[in-house]
């Protein structure tokens, strides 16, 4: 009988010690402990268990060797849970999967982390720019070229849609208030002040995964001044007009569906023969997921 009892122990202790662990928990990222089980692939979605009650659930982005890294999906996941098969699902296909169905499970799933990388989302987001202007004028039969700086404000919704894998279309609609000063030998101090109602169209490329996912962007934007003044450009000729933009930014996940959205731009406005425009922006803001 004792025996039957050490051996029943043993076989109990067996079991507890190849079962994969959850070792470390940061927001919505577990480390796991796979305790050397090959079984568990990239893809794969489990149930988090703390003794019979189930937390959570995790999908596994990465493996390498005996350690994972997941996702939690669905509920609260905590250290020391450990994995069990999610029912109707298939989290485990061991070594013998095919090489393209598991490069293929790999990446759907690297395309399913991130907030914004995988699903629409939308947000609101502020910035400040620095403007500067140069424009010709001829008084008198004198031709001079006025050099002008001055900041920018902007307040605007964005809609960050994917198109296929990290490639997205981020649009943007708000205002934009565009400011410079400056002085003139002929005209003495000179300001133009514009408020735009602004719609941007622009292209991103996610360039990692995770929670802090940089990209670059390229795009285009129409402004439609809603109000003008100026005592250096004809006020008459100023219309809608275009701006050109390049620049970089990126999302740092805040919670499995809230993200920080930052960017920097450099907008060049066409240039005309008498008037040269250009913005330096920064903006930043808050995105949530659909």
């Amino acid at each position: 009988m004792y025996r039957h009892l050490v051996a029943f122990s043993l076989l109990l202790a067996s079991f507890n010690v190849d079962a994969a662990v959850l070792t470390q928990v940061k927001g919505d990222q577990v480390l796991i402990d796979l305790q050397g089980d090959s079984s568990y692939t990239e893809g794969g979605r489990y149930l988090v268990m703390v003794g019979d009650k189930k937390k959570a659930v995790v999908e596994i982005s990465k493996v390498k060797g005996s350690k994972a890294l997941g996702k939690v999906l669905k509920g609260t996941a905590q250290v020391q849970g450990t994995l069990a098969p999610l029912p109707g699902a298939a989290a485990s296909s061991g070594g013998s999967s095919s090489g393209g169905s598991a490069k293929r499970m790999a990446h759907s799933s690297r395309h399913r982390r991130g907030s914004s990388s995988s699903s629409m989302s939308y947000g609101v987001l502020g910035g400040y720019g620095i403007t500067s202007q140069t424009v010709a004028v001829t008084k008198s039969g004198v031709s001079e070229s006025v050099a002008m700086n001055g900041n920018s404000m902007s307040l605007k919704g964005f809609v960050d849609l994917p198109i296929s894998g990290d490639l997205g279309v981020l649009g943007r609609v708000g205002f934009e208030n565009f400011g410079v000063t400056g002085n003139s030998p002929s005209l003495g101090a000179v300001e133009t002040k514009i408020l735009y109602l602004s719609a941007d169209l622009l292209l991103r490329y996610n360039l990692m995964d995770g929670n802090f996912r940089p990209f670059p962007l390229l795009g285009m934007g129409l402004h439609y001044p809603l109000s003008k003044s100026s005592g250096v450009l004809d006020v008459q000729r100023i219309s809608a007009t275009t701006i050109f933009f390049v620049g970089g930014g990126f999302n740092y996940s805040l919670s499995n569906t809230m993200y920080l959205h930052a960017t920097g731009e450099y907008g060049i406005f066409p240039p005309s023969n008498d008037v040269k425009t250009s913005l330096i922006a920064i903006r930043a803001g808050v995105g949530f997921t659909m």
